[in-house]
């Protein structure tokens, strides 16, 4: 179980407790008013089993350790899709009405709640009487089925240079010498990879970002830019972009759905010339 506290608002929360021995014993000497737990990590269900609390949501675990939904939300929501492609593949709810769901609670179109740090202040050198593309050109290393070739990133970031747009790379340290071939074929910036709060005053910088479905995208859309988003294995029902953005698939009908990797490589089928076109009509739109 995992989480970044850099993205947590303190505004928001009171306290933060890292799971170690001391705190679980802690924890389990406290009765709480409403548990919630969306994960299904081992560590994650068997604290919702073993916390006292007067009302439980999400996910706990079952007397032989695996995951079970507690409400059900929990099981129409993000336990059977995740058991059943079939059922994940009819899904019509966005993931954050999921969660919603999930927790009891009425979705009201409430955004993210993401603070920038206002200690950081970069000096990016951006020309900024200029539209500000970002090109997030990694997606995480679990799902490399969504990686765009690089020649594409080459080809989409001249042509947006070319109609006088402001390009900038954006990626962390796994697409830094991806990052840094790409600035140096097409002439975009690249300022190189920074820690996770940091990179969030970067692409705060720009008006619109393209990129795979990864914590950019989650970064972009809590900052309130544009989102262009590429799609090739996920059931696209469950992106929520609040009106700010589009989706972005291959002109290829394939059968890779959450595959790690595609045997048919279906991302070779989404082409520069079609990506620049929705985002250069979009473009067109809020610019």
């Amino acid at each position: 179980m995992t989480y970044s506290p850099d993205v947590l608002s303190k505004k928001w929360i009171n306290r933060i407790l890292n799971v170690t021995s001391e705190n679980l014993t802690f924890l389990k000497e406290i009765e709480f008013d409403w548990l919630i737990n969306l994960d299904k990590d081992p560590i994650a269900i068997a604290l919702a089993k073993s916390i006292k609390a007067k009302r439980k949501s999400g996910f706990t675990m079952d007397e032989f350790g695996h995951a079970k939904p507690i409400s059900t939300e929990a099981e129409e929501s993000k336990w059977l899709t995740g058991l059943f492609d079939s059922v994940s593949k009819e899904n019509k709810k966005h993931y954050v009405q999921e969660i919603f769901d999930i927790s009891g609670l009425d979705f009201n179109n409430e955004e993210y709640i993401l603070e920038l740090d206002p200690n950081l202040k970069n000096n990016w050198q951006i020309d900024k009487s200029k539209a500000v593309i970002g090109l997030n050109t990694g997606c995480g290393g679990r799902w490399t089925s969504r990686l765009w070739a690089e020649k594409n990133w080459i080809k989409l970031a001249k042509d947006l240079l070319d109609l006088g747009y402001e390009v900038v790379l954006l990626g962390g340290e796994q697409e830094d010498k991806k990052n840094n071939a790409i600035a140096k074929e097409s002439g975009a910036k690249y300022f190189g990879f920074f820690s996770l709060p940091v990179f969030m005053t970067l692409v705060n910088e720009c008006n619109i970002v393209v990129t795979a479905v990864s914590m950019s995208m989650h970064i972009a859309m809590a900052l309130k830019k544009e989102v262009i988003i590429f799609n090739n294995i996920f059931n696209k029902n469950e992106f929520y972009l609040y009106g700010r953005g589009a989706i972005v698939e291959p002109d290829f009908d394939c059968d890779c759905y959450f595959t790690p990797e595609c045997p048919n490589n279906c991302m070779q089928y989404l082409s520069p010339e079609k990506v620049l076109k929705v985002l250069t009509n979009y473009l067109g739109l809020i610019i």
